[in-house]
């Protein structure tokens, strides 16, 4: 019977779980003029569009290590380089030979301003390393992760992740005032007060609608308007 086993080589470049995998934009624009947005306080404040890229951590890979080969079957050493970088030579033992392989990535500061730049350099430079060995390899073919589209540009919140941010609504515009309004809202107010609110439809013909009502209103004369105020106040005419 054949054996089917996966070789050493295999398991170091099984995919990783969903859970284990992480998103982080690859660039950020914002809806409006498709421009790099200003932070403030590290958050973006206008909406944004993202196009994003999965991860690992250096956790991940060390994992991966310690199940596969086994702790004492593999090592890491870092060397810095001039440029920020750092060269991660990242050794192997080959259960069968009893060899030690290695291979080398370089890696740099997760970004300009990094508070632990060389620790950035370090991660970064191991899994540059272990990708030689298929480590989350299978990464970079990726084109969908948790439903999202990698190929596109989708809103981000103010993180840069997948979301919207949240704009405060904008102030509702006050009515505008004018003498007539202002006279038959009054009227109107005094004749629900008083109960005489059918004695002032009568006055104004019993209009259908407000605009009606204000429409007759307005064509009343001055001598006429002091008298609905009258009948609104429950008063002979």
């Amino acid at each position: 019977m054949a054996n089917t086993k996966p070789t050493l080589w295999e398991q170091l470049a099984a995919p990783f779980d969903p859970q284990d995998v992480k998103l982080r934009p690859l660039e950020v624009k914002t809806i409006k003029d498709w421009k790099k947005p200003d932070k403030k306080f590290g958050k973006y404040t206008e909406p944004c569009r993202a196009k994003y890229a999965v991860y690992i951590d250096a956790r991940n890979v060390e994992d991966r290590l310690d199940a596969v080969v086994g702790p004492a079957a593999w090592k890491d050493e870092y060397r810095e380089l001039r440029d920020s970088g750092m060269l991660c030579r990242l050794w192997v033992k080959d259960p069968e030979s009893g060899e030690w392989l290695y291979h080398e990535g370089i890696g740099y500061p997760n970004a300009a301003g990094d508070d632990e730049p060389g620790k950035g350099a370090e991660s970064d430079s191991l899994k540059r390393a272990a990708v030689k060995y298929g480590i989350g390899r299978d990464l970079y073919s990726m084109t969908e992760y948790m439903g999202l589209n990698l190929a596109k540009w989708h809103d981000c919140d103010e993180y840069g992740q997948p979301g919207r941010i949240e704009q405060p609504a904008a102030p509702k515009a006050e009515p505008k005032s004018d003498p007539v309004t202002d006279a038959y809202r009054a009227v109107m107010a005094i004749a629900e007060l008083k109960g005489t609110k059918d004695a002032v439809r009568a006055r104004l013909g019993d209009p259908k609608n407000g605009k009606d009502a204000l429409a007759a209103f307005d064509a009343l004369t001055l001598a006429d308007r002091t008298a609905l105020e009258r009948i609104a106040e429950g008063e002979a005419a």
